[in-house]
């Protein structure tokens, strides 16, 4: 038998245990978070029409992400790896938009989250003169919203383009 000092101590547990049940959770981060899903196929053959697909999870506390048709902000950046750090970064980054995200899909008050897939025809992906026989390329990709605010970082693994 539960004696009088027990019952007041599960009780008390219980009460507790539903309070930390019904409290609210944050709608996320302002700051967008990606995660990569895959990267397929994982080789392509340079200025070809063949295509590689790279998809990515993505969320947005404040759902302000996707572009403006008529303004001048890319979204989506891929950091060509063999050129990181070069002196040019207009050689090492290729800069995306977004595709378009349906009206009802973004609520500033839930946050957007989704898959973001990307088709990248051979024409994205070129050797260099120093590897005429075939080259390999790590993209490190990251999305800007509307308030300027930037991803964390992902890494796509390595693409082997064939000439």
């Amino acid at each position: 038998m539960v004696d009088m000092k027990n019952l007041w101590i599960i009780i008390i547990l219980i009460t507790i245990g539903g309070f930390t049940a019904c409290k609210k959770t944050s709608t996320g981060s302002k700051i967008p978070q990606i995660s990569l899903i895959k990267v397929t196929p994982n080789t392509i053959q340079m200025a070809s029409t063949d295509t590689i697909s790279i998809s990515f999870n993505i969320a947005d506390g404040d759902a302000d992400l996707g572009n403006d048709p008529e303004g001048t902000l890319y979204d989506i950046y891929m950091i060509d790896s063999r050129y990181r750090g070069g002196p040019d970064v207009s050689e090492d980054t290729i800069a995306l938009r977004f595709p378009e995200i349906p009206k009802g899909a973004q609520n500033p008050s839930k946050g957007v989250e989704g898959v973001c897939t990307l088709d990248l025809d051979g024409g994205y992906f070129y050797v260099r003169d120093d590897h005429p026989e075939g080259d390999t390329l790590q993209f490190d990709i990251y999305v800007i919203d509307k308030a300027l605010h930037k991803s964390n970082l992902i890494n796509t693994g390595d693409i082997y383009i064939t000439p």
